[in-house]
């Protein structure tokens, strides 16, 4: 008998940026002590989190979710400054925020939600808030440096912009890293090659 799966659904980062994030966490680390820094092929933009799910419910969501993708054209984001969710002492999580087309993201993420909770996974009672994750947990004895944060990356000759054209499906796999495995992906409307890579 199959098992259940810990699930989420979210928008996946094109290669270039996750590689520009992967340059930032290196130029982090060595200002920020984190307990965990994310794998860099595991960075995205939840959507959803669904949490353990059955097989059952596992095929409902996939038969749902190509609906959800299709009533969305695809739409370009690009990496914000930098935040953090937590005490101000000791933040459990620090973050890249998510400029541009956000509109068309929180109407994507407003529609993955209602899709699913026709299939029984309630909505979260706090506003949604669309970040990437790059550290949980600041371990740091020095005081938190919230104020100097956006000024501590550059952008230069670095990749920041991309075109979200699916949804994902990804399995979180504790204890592993990466992270997320992805099960499925869903094109987003006219996204007819549906490219990982792009």
């Amino acid at each position: 008998m199959a098992s259940s799966a810990r699930l989420f659904i979210a928008a996946p980062i094109a290669p270039p940026v996750k590689r520009t994030l992967e340059e930032w966490t290196r130029q982090l680390s060595n200002e920020l002590p984190f307990r965990k820094w994310t794998h860099p092929l595991d960075y995205h933009i939840t959507l959803q989190f669904l949490g353990e799910t059955s097989p059952e419910t596992r095929s409902q969501i996939d038969q749902a979710l190509p609906g959800v993708a299709a009533m969305h054209p695809p739409f370009v984001l690009s990496l914000g400054k930098l935040g953090y969710f937590g005490p101000n002492r000791s933040p459990q999580i620090l973050w890249a925020g998510v400029e541009g087309e956000t509109a068309p993201l929180l109407s994507l993420h407003r529609s993955t939600v209602q899709a699913m909770q026709k299939l029984g996974f309630m909505p979260e009672d706090r506003p949604y808030r669309a970040h990437i994750t790059l550290a949980r947990k600041y371990i740091g004895s020095a005081p938190w440096p919230s104020s100097s944060l956006p000024g501590m990356l550059s952008t230069e000759d670095l990749e920041t912009a991309w075109s979200v054209n699916e949804i994902v499906l990804y399995q979180s796999h504790s204890g592993q890293r990466p992270m997320y495995e992805t099960l499925s992906t869903y094109p987003l409307a006219g996204n007819t090659l549906n490219d990982p890579t792009k």
